[in-house]
C-alpha cells in the first residue's frame, strides 16, 4: 500500500503529516517505525513535535504493537508532542498507549490548540 511521511520544520517545531498509512499489521506498524524513525532522526533529535492524525488510521488489530512503536519513537526522538485530528479509534488507541507506556498523549481539537500547547512553557511538575 503507498503511502507517505512528511516532517517540515517550522517555528521551531517539526511538523508530521500522513497520507494513506493504515496500520491495520503488526508488519505495517513495523514499517511506520522504521520510517518515521528515519524521518526524526534527519531533524536532529530530540524535537518539539506536533502530529497532524489526518491521514493516520490505527485498526484494533494493530493498536497494541502501535502503542509500543509509539513509544520507542516519543522516547527517542521527541522532547514534547501533541496530536490533532485523526479518527476516533486512532484517538482511543493514543489515550490507551499514552497511559500504558507514560508517554506524550495529548490530542487536541485543532492545529492551533496542538500548537499554542507546544509554544507554553513547559510545567516540571508534570510527568
Amino acid at each position: 500500500m503507498p503511502w507517505s511521511i512528511t516532517l517540515r520544520p517550522i517555528d521551531g517545531v517539526v511538523e508530521s503529516a500522513f497520507t494513506d498509512v493504515v496500520l491495520a499489521t503488526v508488519e505495517d506498524v513495523a514499517r511506520w517505525e522504521k520510517e518515521v524513525g528515519a524521518a526524526l532522526q534527519r531533524q536532529r533529535p530530540p524535537v518539539v513535535l506536533l502530529i497532524n492524525l489526518d491521514g493516520l488510521i490505527v485498526k484494533p488489530a494493530a493498536a497494541g504493537a502501535f502503542g509500543e512503536a509509539r513509544a520507542r519513537i516519543l522516547g527517542r526522538f521527541a522532547s514534547k508532542s501533541a496530536r490533532y485530528g485523526g479518527d476516533g479509534w486512532t484517538r482511543m488507541s493514543i489515550h490507551t498507549s499514552s497511559i500504558r507506556h507514560q508517554t506524550h498523549g495529548s490530542v487536541f481539537g485543532s492545529r492551533q490548540e496542538a500548537l499554542d500547547y507546544l509554544r507554553a512553557p513547559t510545567d516540571t511538575n508534570q510527568p
